[in-house]
């Protein structure tokens, strides 16, 4: 009788893995074959001017952003959330009996669509991004400190690459042309180039 509830059992077992298997396999190959969709990225960054504007020049700080491709019959679109900090060396001067100190720095808040275009060894991507930079600036004068925090609109059109290290890691490389308008309404361009690691889930 033991033996009957045994071999009862044995079949029982049997039959769910028979039509587990099936489920199973097909699980692994979605999960072999699913691409990742999301990334994450930090790093160094560095804000550069273009033509004569000096402004930022030496402006150096981090860079971090969030991709996300929802699509999986587009997997080569998405979205991209990004935010940075470049800060420039304080200066200090004197004039007569007055000690001047200068600060600066820009912190970027943008977000916009991206377009990845996978390769067999790179992954290059594009992607323009709008939302608003606030540029810090302060002075202090024999210990007393002024500072303005205008935010403006801005823009960045960009890309960069990605060199897979690991199944999850990369290390990246991007540059993107950065604009926003000033209190007067003129505008700025600088151009931030970024480098770290990036992390596809």
């Amino acid at each position: 009788m033991h033996s009957i509830k045994l071999a009862r059992v044995a079949a029982s077992m049997a039959a769910v893995a028979l039509f587990a298997a099936p489920a199973l396999r097909a699980q692994a190959r979605f999960a072999q074959t699913a691409p990742a969709t999301w990334d994450i990225f930090g790093g160094y960054s560095a804000l550069l001017p273009t033509g004569s504007n000096n402004n930022g020049i030496n402006a150096k700080g981090f860079d971090v952003s969030i991709s996300q491709r929802p699509y999986t019959s587009a997997r080569w679109i998405g979205g991209t959330i990004e935010g940075s900090g470049s800060y420039l060396p304080s200066t200090v001067t004197t004039s007569g009996l007055n000690t001047i100190k200068t600060t600066a720095s820009y912190y970027t808040l943008l977000g916009g669509p991206s377009v990845l275009l996978p390769a067999r060894h790179i992954r290059p991507f594009a992607r323009i991004l709008f939302g608003t930079v606030i540029a810090r600036s302060s002075t202090t004068v024999n210990g007393f400190t002024t500072s303005t925090r205008p935010a403006t609109f801005a823009y960045s059109v960009g890309g960069g690459l990605d060199v897979p290290i690991t199944h999850l890691f990369s290390l990246r490389a991007q540059a993107d042309w950065l604009q926003f308008h000033n209190q007067d309404t003129s505008s700025t361009d600088k151009i931030r180039t970024s480098a770290g690691l990036a992390a596809r889930f």
